[in-house]
Order: structure tokens, then sequence, then C-alpha cells
């Protein structure tokens, strides 16, 4: 009897069948099982308050617009270079 692995919660994470590792494995393997996040937690680089300050200053019209500046510039610092 094979042990299951359960799926990866990361909600990035692909999820499906995986023909050959599964045949491979004799038993269901998702996609999942070999993903890893770009960024792990350990990783993660925050903002400094002056990049927060700097576009905060920008002049932003709403929170949104705020909120959406501040999310582009931690992606532009968490992503790795592949």
């Amino acid at each position: 009897m094979t042990e299951e692995v359960p799926c990866k919660t990361h909600p990035d994470a692909p999820h499906g069948f995986d023909r050959n590792a599964s045949h491979s494995a004799d038993r269901y393997v998702c996609e999942c099982e070999g993903w890893e996040p770009p960024v792990s937690f350990e990783e993660w680089i925050p903002l400094t308050e002056e990049e927060i300050g700097d576009i905060y200053k920008a002049g932003w019209t709403n929170n949104m617009e705020f909120a959406r500046a501040i999310e582009a510039k931690l992606k532009e610092k968490n992503t790795k270079e592949e």
C-alpha cells in the first residue's frame, strides 16, 4: 500500500494528474508535489519605511491605487530572477 501525499494548499500551486510521475510511483501524483512557491516566507523582503513613504508621496488618488502600488513594489522585490 502506498502512502497518499496531500496536495499543497498554496493558492498558486498547480493541481492536476501528473501521468508520468503517477505511472513511475504506481499511485496518483498531483502536479503540486514537485512544485515550490517562488519565494518562501523566510526569504521575504519587506518594504522599508523609505520605500513606503516614496510610494505614498507619489500622490495616489485613492487607497486602492496606493495598495496596488505597494503590491507592485513587493512583487518587484520578492520575485526571483530565473
